[in-house]
C-alpha cells in the first residue's frame, strides 16, 4: 500500500511539474501563456506580453488540490526515505563494529560490550556484553578487566563469583587502574576471594588513593582517624579526607569537618594530657 502511494505521488508530482512548466490552454488569439517564463506565445512563432485578462487559467489554478496533494505526497515520500535511512544507521554502525571486533579491534570489542551492557544502543544482554568484554580484557584492556571484575563481584547477569572477580581486579590493578586497586583493598580487608590480609589491604588502598580514587581516599582517612591498620593520625586523616572531598565526595567532606574539630581539640588537650582517649568525638567519622 505504501509503495502504491509513493508511486502515485511521484506520477502526480511529475504531471504537476510538467503542467506548471507549460500550463495554460490556447486562447482566442491562438496562443498560450507560459507560467514558467512569463511569456505569451503565439502559435505563429511570435511572442508578446501576457495580460491576465487575455489568457486562460493555468493547470495549477484550475486544480489547486491536485497540485498541493501531489506536493504533499512527495514530501511524505521524502520523509519516509529519510526515516528509513536514519533508522538503518545504528544497525550499520553495529555491523561495522562487529566486523572490527572480529579482527581484534579492542576498542570495538569494549564498545560493543558497553552497548549490550547498558542497553542504550541495543537490547540489553549481559551475556553478550561479557563475551565482548572478555575479548577486550584478554587483549589487556584495563577498563574491560575492571568491568568483568565488577560483574563477577556483584553477580550482574551471572552468578556471583568473588574468586573470578579477584582475578580480573588483580589484572587491572597491576596496570594502575584505581577502581580495581580499591576493590582489591576491600577484598583483602574482608577476606573475599582471598585470605584476609589487612597489610595487603592497606597497600592497595594507598595505591588507589594515590591514583585519585575518591572512595579509597575517604577510606584511608577513616583508617588513620581510627588508628586501624595504621598509627592513628588526625593529620593524615585530614589530608585524605580533603583529597576525597575535593572530588565531590560528600561523606569525605563531613568527615573532614569532624577531623578538623578533633585536630583543634587535640592541640588544646596536648597542653594538659598526652592522650585524648576520652574525646567524645573520637571514632565518629563515616566509612
Amino acid at each position: 500500500m505504501m509503495a502504491k502511494l509513493l508511486l502515485m505521488g511521484n506520477l502526480i508530482s511529475f504531471g504537476v511539474i510538467s503542467a506548471v512548466a507549460h500550463s495554460g490552454g490556447t486562447d482566442s488569439q491562438g496562443g498560450h501563456y507560459n507560467h514558467r517564463t512569463g511569456v505569451y506565445h503565439f502559435h505563429g512563432g511570435r511572442t508578446g506580453t501576457a495580460y491576465l485578462s487575455g489568457r486562460s487559467e493555468g493547470f495549477f489554478e484550475r486544480h489547486p488540490l491536485l497540485f498541493f496533494g501531489g506536493a504533499a505526497l512527495v514530501c511524505y515520500w521524502a520523509y519516509g526515505c529519510f526515516r528509513s535511512w536514519r533508522g538503518n544507521q545504528p544497525q550499520r554502525m553495529l555491523e561495522k563494529m562487529k566486523s572490527a571486533a572480529a579482527t581484534g579491534d579492542v576498542v570495538a570489542q569494549r564498545t560493543l560490550g558497553q552497548f549490550f551492557d547498558d542497553g542504550k544502543q541495543v537490547k540489553e544482554n549481559k551475556t553478550v556484553a561479557m563475551s565482548f568484554y572478555m575479548q577486550a580484557a584478554q587483549a589487556g584492556d584495563v577498563w574491560s578487566q575492571t568491568r568483568l571484575g565488577l560483574m563477577h563481584y556483584h553477580g550482574e547477569g551471572i552468578p556471583e563469583n568473588r574468586n573470578e572477580a579477584f582475578r580480573w581486579f588483580s589484572k587491572a590493578a597491576r596496570q594502575g587502574e584505581p577502581k580495581a586497586q580499591r576493590m582489591l583493598g576491600i577484598m583483602h580487608e574482608l577476606g573475599q576471594g582471598v585470605a584476609q590480609n589487612k597489610k595487603e589491604s592497606l597497600k592497595w588502598y594507598l595505591r588507589a588513593g594515590e591514583n585519585g580514587d575518591a572512595i579509597a581516599q575517604n577510606h584511608l582517612g577513616v583508617l588513620y582517624s581510627d588508628g586501624e591498620s595504621v598509627p592513628q593520625s588526625y593529620v593524615e586523616a585530614y589530608k585524605w579526607f580533603c583529597l576525597s572531598s575535593a572530588q565531590g565526595n560528600a561523606t569525605a567532606t563531613s568527615n573532614r569537618d569532624i577531623v578538623a574539630k578533633l585536630l583543634k581539640l587535640e592541640q588544646t588537650t596536648e597542653r594538659v594530657s598526652p592522650t585524648i582517649d576520652n574525646d567524645p568525638l573520637h571514632k565518629v567519622v563515616k566509612r
